[in-house]
């Protein structure tokens, strides 16, 4: 009769053995998390943020936000759920040039500088390049956003 629930015990065994090792692999760490939800491009401040714990499985901490310190001046890219851990990806700066206003741009070459002004065709953050329309002649150029807000076209 022992030997007929032998393997029922053992088995039993092996998973409470794979739940102490899995216990030892991941540890419990308190992380920051929406206090209520946030939709796309809505701002994380720390007024929305609260910690919670989470057992952290090993290389977690590469995709998820750990400190406070990784969400300062982040923008959600698309919905926090309240009390979920933040993903990384989930989150962006702070847009340069909105989709839709106008924007300086400055073309240079050979010393000689043109500028005009386009009507991004998509939002950016500084160093990223966009599509963006040429108010005056209606041609579609790319140009990289800058920090002061104003595009640089790459080419004409």
């Amino acid at each position: 009769s022992m030997m007929r629930h032998f393997p029922i015990l053992l088995g039993s065994l092996v998973g409470v053995t794979a739940l102490a090792a899995g216990a030892t692999a991941s540890e419990v760490r308190t992380l920051p998390v929406p206090a209520v939800t946030l939709y796309p491009g809505d701002a994380v401040t720390s007024g929305v943020l609260t910690g919670k714990n989470f057992r952290m499985p090993e290389g977690a901490d590469r995709k998820f936000a750990t400190k406070h310190t990784q969400l300062e001046g982040k923008f959600a890219r698309r919905t926090l759920v309240a009390g979920r851990p933040i993903s990384l990806l989930s989150l962006r700066n702070e847009e340069t040039v909105q989709r839709g206003v106008p924007s300086r741009a400055l073309y240079t070459e050979d010393g000689l500088t043109i500028s005009t002004t386009l009507m991004p065709l998509q939002s950016g953050e500084t160093g990223q390049t966009i599509q963006a329309r040429n108010i005056d002649t209606g041609r579609i150029v790319r140009a990289e956003v800058s920090a002061d807000g104003s595009l640089r076209i790459s080419q004409p």
